[in-house]
């Protein structure tokens, strides 16, 4: 038995409530984010948050916060890509978001911008899975 699981490549992670699961999302989840196991609606397409393993540093970083604001760093640090994500203007117009822009902050690495953050306007009901997910997909593992 391991000590620690080690995150090879980003977790395709995609919130239960998307609209273009059709099924599969509990095994989905208990595969470890294994997106093959996602059944998609026809001619739809979910949106995929690409996720890093958090860094020891980003762990330390987040755990000096609570709540939105910890989930913010969480999102920071692990972000690396999302796919198929619109955002909604003040006037109700759908487009694209821009590709997730990260920077060097010293030894945390590389985190997501402020901006970006900002400018997503991430929901609270995105952030709070997108936080659970990566604190699974960062955290030690017995297996």
């Amino acid at each position: 038995m391991a000590l620690h699981r080690r995150v090879l490549q980003d977790v395709k992670f995609v919130c239960s409530f998307d609209p273009a699961v059709k099924s599969g999302y509990g095994d989905y989840k208990s595969s470890g984010y294994d997106f093959s196991k996602l059944e998609i609606h026809e001619g739809q397409a979910p949106t995929v948050f690409f996720l890093a393993q958090m860094s020891p540093a980003g762990k330390n970083l987040a755990a000096n916060y609570s709540d939105r604001a910890k989930q913010t760093i969480q999102i920071q640090c692990a972000l690396t890509k999302v796919d198929n994500f619109n955002v909604v203007s003040a006037v109700g117009e759908s487009k694209p978001m821009y590709p997730v822009k990260r920077e060097a902050q010293g030894l945390i690495g590389e985190m997501v911008t402020d901006e970006w953050v900002k400018d997503a306007n991430l929901h609270q009901s995105i952030m709070e899975e997108l936080s659970a997910a990566i604190v699974e997909t960062s955290d030690p593992s017995p297996f």
